[in-house]
């Protein structure tokens, strides 16, 4: 999909929607650059020009003096004020709305709301497409997503099970991309696309196969920089790469030129990894039952991510009823529906198991008959 730029986006401050699955999600009213530039690197291909969602978010340049109580927990700063709305702040004080009764159709943000990787700006649109999301039916997981000719896999893990390499890797054979840190069930046995770039922690080391689309593996950010250099079509790979930070940002579309991103796929495998110390790759074939239970608690790993935001909008509102954004029973009551036909697969393996090997094996999944 084109981007910003390629639709004449810039410099004029339109407004823009983000959709996801071919739903407008969120207006963005005369976003200010540094907002429109996030917007566009993180998630360009889901973005159209025009006022196209019923929630919008709008920028207002005078400052607000309505009393707050401002909450601090492990460096998330939100406050509430006497006219019962639910802000999330950065480190300067500034502040963007988040919603606090679940109705509203007009939010506010600062147009100064720091831009930085993983800051305000990001943790805002995040909480409000996760409550849309949630408004739509959908429901996210933990997981990546990548087609082939002969069908979709999603790779679900927790933090280091090798998602990311493993990701990668498929990319390499794939067609479409669909998405790497969350994943979207839109239908029953549906995606939507959610093809965020993927982000590279330089502390990390990762399974990257020696000459590969990416190269090697190091951990220090200098050699990720010369990294993403290697990728095919690298001059506009690398979507953010400041040095002192600890991300560096690759868009798979730009890098491997053959994928797509199609509006939406059907999900016909769904696989968990689970490295192990010591054996040998093995792919165990998963009931209906258990592939719901392992849905589920990727589904509530958000759960993490939210923890403190929940319990201050509660400390905020003790009168309130639960903050909207993030009913994980809701969540979890529907993925009965939506995972149901998908067959679902628990891939062990060593955890010096290569990338590409890893890979292979969950891709073929696909050619696997479903277990019901």
């Amino acid at each position: 999909m084109d981007t910003l730029d390629s639709l004449g986006m810039h410099g004029a401050s339109p407004s823009v929607t983000l959709s996801v699955g071919g739903v407008p999600m969120l207006t963005f009213v005369a976003p200010p650059p540094a907002v429109r530039d996030y917007l566009e690197e993180e998630y360009g291909h889901l973005l159209q020009p025009g006022m196209g969602a019923e929630v919008r978010i709008r920028y207002r340049t005078e400052p607000s003096d309505t009393p707050r109580v401002t909450l601090q927990v492990h460096g998330v700063r939100t406050a509430g004020d006497v006219e019962g709305r639910f802000l999330l702040l950065d480190g300067g004080g500034r502040a963007a709305q988040l919603p606090a009764t679940g109705q509203e159709r007009d939010l506010w943000a600062d147009p100064e709301l720091c831009t930085l990787p993983n800051d305000a700006t990001h943790q805002h649109v995040l909480r409000l497409l996760e409550w849309r999301l949630m408004q739509q039916g959908m429901v996210m997981l933990k997981g990546a997503a990548v087609s082939f000719p002969e069908g979709t896999v999603a790779v679900c893990g927790f933090e280091g099970s090798g998602k990311t390499s493993t990701t990668v890797a498929l990319l390499g054979q794939g067609e479409g991309y669909l998405g790497e840190e969350r994943v979207v069930l839109s239908g029953p046995a549906t995606l939507a696309a959610f093809p965020t770039p993927i982000k590279l922690l330089s502390t990390r080391r990762y399974q990257l196969e020696p000459g590969g689309p990416i190269g090697f593996r190091d951990r220090r950010l200098m050699s990720m920089a010369r990294v993403c250099s290697r990728l095919p079509g690298h001059a506009g790979a690398v979507a953010r790469l400041a040095f002192g930070r600890r991300w560096v940002a690759f868009d798979p579309v730009r890098a491997f030129p053959r994928l797509s991103v199609p509006q939406s796929a059907v999900l016909d495998s769904l696989v968990f990894l689970l490295p192990t110390d010591g054996g040998e790759v093995i792919l165990e074939s998963m009931r209906g039952e258990a592939t719901q239970v392992r849905a589920a608690l990727h589904a509530a790993y958000f759960d993490t991510d939210m923890l403190h935001l929940r319990t201050m909008f509660g400390y905020a509102f003790p009168d309130h009823s639960p903050w909207p954004v993030f009913t994980p029973e809701v969540s979890l009551r529907r993925l009965r529906d939506l995972v149901a036909g998908v067959a679902g697969w628990a891939l062990r393996y060593p955890r010096g198991a290569s990338a590409a090997e890893v890979a292979g094996a969950a891709r073929s999944t696909l050619a696997s008959p479903k277990v019901s």
